[in-house]
Order: structure tokens, then C-alpha cells, then sequence
């Protein structure tokens, strides 16, 4: 059944039309970028094609794409509750300009890591702080999908197994993964994209 108003898609409807007719990376990434939608949103898909991971950051508005940022072409992306572009000081919402910047660097000298170093890394303030709702960490080179949500002093950590990945593991999957950020959970959150170097248990 499909939901669309003459304005354009509502938001989730299009992401669960698109998950359920659409098995391909590229096609997802255009669909997303050009069908009108009924208000503005960010669109982050992460997927893999040939045994390579893929990533796309695509800024919308209702009937058009503002931006498009991709892994190969800028390397990580974050967005956080800003455009990925501005750095106006009178846009900024709950520190993004900061959190942004200190993920930057972040990535900028990660080094190779399990499961286990991100989420302690994810849980270092101020990418994680009182009103963070959840943590994903999402590689569908692996076909991992884990949420986990905070707790108070442990913040992600937990006592679950992390998943350590060897280079000889590596598996193709033609999926993808899609996050949205609408004007309402854009409050809440921000991601990150970009490529996680697996390393064997120790």
C-alpha cells in the first residue's frame, strides 16, 4: 500500500517503499534523492556493491536535493543537527558545531578497531550526552545492525559481546542501510558514515 500526498511522500512511508521494491544501492540513493517529499530531511544510506562499502549523505528539501556528499569523493561524513556544510553560529543546535568537529577529528586518526573500542569511543562526551536517545552501529559489508541505548554512567557500554571481524570473513551483501532525519528527530541525534577497518580478536 502506498501513502502520497500531493505535497510529495511522507517521509517513513517512501524509506519502507523504497527498503521493499528496490534492491540495489544506486537506484536507492537516486530514488531518495529526487521523489518529493513533504518536508525537509536529511537521508544517510550506507550499503555495499561489489565487496565495497558506500556511503551518501543527501540534504533535502520538499522537492528537491540541496546537497549530495558522498564517502569516496569527501571521505567520513558526520551530520550532525546542522547542515555538514555550515558553520553559522546562529543555525547551531545543542553544541553540533562542536560535536561535529570533535568527531572530525576523531575519524580523522582512527585507527583500526573492534566493535567493542567504537561503542567506548561513541560513549566519550560530547557525542554522547544527557539527551542522546540511542547509539547504531550499523556495516552492512557485515550485515551487523546493533542499537544500543544509554545507561546512565556506562553510556554504551555494556556487557554484550562485541563482534570482532577478520579480513578473511568478509562476506558481500547487496543491501543497504537508510537512516532519516526529519526537523522533529534531528533534536536527538546525529551520525556518522564512513569505513570501519575490521581487525581479529585479540
Amino acid at each position: 500500500m502506498c501513502f502520497y500526498f500531493s505535497s510529495g511522500w511522507p517521509i517513513g512511508f517512501l524509506v519502507r517503499e523504497i527498503l521493499e521494491s528496490i534492491d540495489t544501492y544506486d537506484l536507492a540513493v537516486e530514488q531518495l534523492a529526487q521523489t518529493p517529499i513533504i518536508a525537509p530531511c536529511y537521508f544517510t544510506i550506507c550499503g555495499t556493491s561489489q565487496c565495497k562499502t558506500f556511503g551518501t549523505l543527501i540534504t533535502r528539501r520538499q522537492t528537491s536535493e540541496e546537497n549530495r556528499c558522498t564517502l569516496i569523493e569527501h571521505g567520513p561524513i558526520v551530520q550532525a543537527n546542522i547542515d555538514h556544510w555550515s558553520s553559522n553560529k546562529d543555525e547551531d543546535i545543542l553544541s553540533s558545531i562542536q560535536r561535529r568537529a570533535v568527531s572530525k577529528r576523531f575519524l580523522d586518526n582512527m585507527k583500526p578497531m573492534n566493535e567493542y573500542k567504537l561503542w567506548k569511543l561513541l560513549s566519550e562526551y560530547p557525542r554522547c550526552n544527557e539527551i542522546t536517545i540511542y547509539g547504531t552501529f550499523m556495516c552492512p559489508e557485515y550485515g551487523i545492525y546493533h542499537t544500543r541505548y544509554p545507561q546512565h554512567d556506562q553510556k554504551f557500554h555494556s556487557n554484550e559481546n562485541p563482534h570482532f571481524i577478520a579480513q578473511s570473513d568478509l562476506k558481500c551483501y547487496s543491501l543497504f542501510y537508510i537512516i532519516v532525519q526529519t526537523l522533529l528527530m534531528i533534536y536527538r541525534c546525529y551520525f556518522v558514515i564512513g569505513a570501519l577497518h575490521p581487525v581479529e580478536k585479540d
